[in-house]
């Protein structure tokens, strides 16, 4: 950044930097404000999953919430058939 005479940044590259952090924060909120940023978000979510889930994977596990201690504990999952009841809040 060019200096003037008296120490004091010149304006014009005052402006070029405001200009810059305007297109920023212009293109931040054009793509915070797209109507499909909801769907991308979903779809990327829906990957994550689905490659945590591939059968033999020692790393995922699955949680349960418990309201009395407001903790997670580790569930095991039952077997196709059976059903498990959970206690809510």
């Amino acid at each position: 950044m060019k200096l003037g005479s008296d120490g004091w940044p010149n304006r014009a590259e005052i402006m070029k930097a405001n200009e810059t952090g305007t297109r920023v924060l212009d293109l931040s909120r054009r793509f915070l404000e797209h109507r499909h940023l909801p769907a991308v978000f979903a779809i990327g979510a829906m990957l994550v999953m689905l490659s945590a889930l591939k059968t033999g994977s020692a790393d995922f596990h699955w949680l349960r919430f418990v309201w009395r201690t407001l903790s997670y504990q580790p569930f095991k999952i039952p077997a196709i058939g059976q059903t498990v009841t959970l206690s809510g809040p």
